[in-house]
């Protein structure tokens, strides 16, 4: 099992959407006292903020949309009806922690650990998607390659793929990345000859 370092929030900015004055002066308290920088209701989303807290109960679904794609901000849903519906529009905003109210002094900077650490994930996540992605796009380009170098030096499959990934390996880059130069024809590898 991998440990995971827990995420600092001293000196971290943090913004508040909600309307019940009691969880934002519980919430802004405990957020003072962990070195937070706290915004309260600052009407739009805020670039320079590292998470949120958005109270489900009060939010207008209007009020709080949220761009697609990344950079996502990490959310933390206060929740305090469990109503069907407010959970559905909720889990359409994908919150990284949930925090249930009434809001006390506990739970609050374990919430904020869960929501950074589900931020990074996710960005490790969708990069990893992106490479996978990319190595597919490339996969044409591979192909290529290794038919060009089975015409060129007259060999199969198996060494012309073995002398790409050599190529490849003294060049230190990736196969994907020389494939595209030897379909581009700047690049040919220098075949072997080995004794038998």
């Amino acid at each position: 099992m991998t440990l995971v370092p827990l995420p600092s929030v001293r000196g971290r900015r943090s913004a508040i959407y909600s309307r019940d004055p009691k969880a934002v002066s519980v919430l802004s308290r405990q957020l003072d006292l962990l070195g937070v920088m706290t915004k309260v209701n600052p009407g739009t989303k805020d670039p320079e903020t590292d998470f949120y807290f958005l109270d489900i109960d009060t939010a207008a679904e209007e009020d709080f949309s949220l761009p697609c794609g990344l950079p996502r901000i990490p959310m933390v849903a206060l929740v305090g009806t469990e109503t069907p519906g407010r959970l559905e529009w909720m889990m359409q905003r994908e919150p990284s922690a949930v925090l249930m109210k009434p809001v006390g002094g506990h739970g609050i900077f374990t919430a904020i650990v869960v929501a950074l650490a589900d931020m990074r994930r996710r960005e490790q996540e969708f990069l990893k998607i992106l490479k996978l992605e990319e190595r597919i796009r490339a996969r044409r380009i591979v192909v290529a390659a290794i038919v060009k170098v089975m015409q060129q030096y007259g060999v199969e499959e198996p060494e012309a793929f073995g002398m790409l990934r050599n190529a490849a390996q003294q060049r230190r880059m990736t196969i994907e990345s020389l494939c595209a130069d030897v379909a581009s024809n700047s690049f040919l590898p220098v075949r072997l000859v080995t004794s038998r």
